[in-house]
């Protein structure tokens, strides 16, 4: 049981310093572009990293007096011209998003899935949390993926 605790710790201050990395090359005057796409790379290696995500928001900072926290249980579809299809066929994944509707929030969810699935990418479905006016948009957390590799 030690063990675990200690890993989660080490979890920890792994993605507190890769967030602090991210705020400090944009208080060194590093391009916000530059940083937030870096940003969102280390994030697909890194999915559980809140920190991370939140530097994203931050970087952003899209704020709107009509935004809702969604939890969204997406699907994505993996396509016949991808490698990966010989493997899976596609996956489940749930995401927090602050957006106005579930449409942006799957939106802001693109950006950290792979360039062969963006277009395959559908919302399952949307439970609207709680109106989140005063927090900025984007993804606030993610889960792991549940892989299938039949079609049916």
């Amino acid at each position: 049981m030690h063990e675990a605790s200690e890993k989660d710790n080490n979890v920890e201050l792994h993605n507190r310093v890769v967030a602090e990395l991210g705020r400090l090359r944009l208080t060194s005057g590093e391009n916000k572009d530059v940083v937030r796409k870096w940003a969102i790379d280390t994030a697909k290696i890194y999915a559980r990293s809140n920190m991370l995500l939140a530097l994203i928001r931050d970087i952003d900072a899209k704020y709107s007096k009509t935004a809702n926290y969604y939890r969204l249980l997406v699907h994505g579809i993996i396509p016949i011209s991808s490698p990966r299809y010989r493997e899976v066929k596609g996956f489940y994944t749930t995401y927090d998003v602050v957006a106005d509707n579930a449409d942006e929030g799957l939106q802001f969810i693109c950006e950290f899935e792979d360039g062969d699935v963006k277009g395959n990418l559908i919302v399952d479905e949307a439970k609207m949390l709680e109106h989140r006016p005063s927090d900025p948009k984007g993804v606030y957390w993610r889960s792991g993926y549940s892989f299938y590799e039949n079609e049916d």
